[in-house]
């Protein structure tokens, strides 16, 4: 049956993922309910910010991309820019800081891993051809700031 557990490999995958990344940043910290609240909304927008396809078959002149945001509000999902509290202590952030620094561990930690599963793994003795001009790809930046995809 289609909607049954075992039939949804690929976003059961996804959930998975949110889940070991979840468990990983909050483990350590104790949040309240509406700091674990705003975060879960965070998370949820950097989820729902990811790249599915390309939005138009030229990428010569259109760089966009759809993601789950464009089929929930119509648009691209956008954030405001916050500074990066990653080498801030934890112990010196207030609590607005500490969900904000949350949220920013998730969009680290997540969008490497999703990043490398959309890189196609083929067996090394294939020949692949070279890229070409006009050709979508995404160039992974250090330091991008949550719901900015590279």
């Amino acid at each position: 049956p289609p909607a049954s557990p075992w039939m949804g490999g690929l976003w059961e995958a996804a959930v998975k993922s949110f889940k070991n990344h979840l468990a990983k940043i909050t483990f350590h910290r104790s949040l309240t309910f509406e700091e674990m609240s705003t975060f879960l909304a965070r998370v949820e927008a950097v989820l729902n910010s990811r790249p599915l396809y390309p939005a138009t078959n030229d990428p010569e002149n259109d760089v966009d991309f759809l993601s789950p945001g464009h089929f929930l509000i119509g648009a691209p999902l956008l954030a405001a820019p916050e500074v990066d509290l990653a080498g801030t202590p934890e112990n010196h952030l207030s609590r607005w800081q500490l969900v904000t620094r949350a949220s920013q561990e998730f969009w680290s930690r997540w969008s490497r891993e999703y990043l490398n599963t959309l890189i196609q793994r083929k067996k090394w003795n294939t020949p692949r051809p070279p890229l070409k001009i006009g050709q979508l790809v995404f160039i992974a930046k250090e330091n991008t700031k949550p719901l900015d995809w590279p």
